[in-house]
């Protein structure tokens, strides 16, 4: 058996700061595509091609309606978590770690992505680790809730 040998340059500032650049812009791909979604909608700009946004999505992007306002709904997510000063640099990667999120207020929002976060041991979360969180949330609300009424 012949090995070869083949040595693998390591990457120049300006490739790693390229990388990361471009890391970036996958990552958030799914928010950018939640922004643009909420201003054609918004805009209406469809409305020379079709009749409804959902129509619109669906022949243009191959969206159907509960995906376009999932990417919506994740945008909004997101730009609450950048109102957040404690969180800065660990933000959502894909639509499926927010989604968990949507249905709560902004505050809590926030509150749950810095649980999820800490839970994954400082890293970004997955959409499972965040959506435990929230249903640990959910259940302990629910029992202040139980208490409150007990105690009237």
């Amino acid at each position: 058996m012949l090995l070869i040998a083949v040595e693998i340059p390591e990457l120049t500032q300006q490739e790693k700061s390229d990388r990361l650049h471009l890391e970036r812009k996958v990552e958030r791909a799914f928010f950018e595509a939640g922004k643009a979604l909420t201003e054609l909608r918004h805009r209406r700009l469809y409305r020379s091609t079709h009749r409804t946004f959902e129509e619109y999505c669906k022949d243009r992007f191959g969206y159907n309606r509960s995906r376009s306002y999932q990417l919506i709904d994740a945008a909004i997510v997101v730009d609450n978590l950048h109102k957040c000063p404690q969180i800065v640099d660990i933000l959502p990667t894909a639509e499926g770690q927010v989604r968990p999120l949507t249905k709560l207020e902004t505050e809590q929002q926030q509150e749950v992505w810095q649980a999820a976060v800490e839970k994954a041991g400082g890293k970004v979360p997955t959409g499972k680790v965040v959506k435990d969180v929230v249903q640990q949330i959910m259940v302990l609300q629910d029992l202040l809730c139980q208490i409150i009424s007990y105690s009237r």
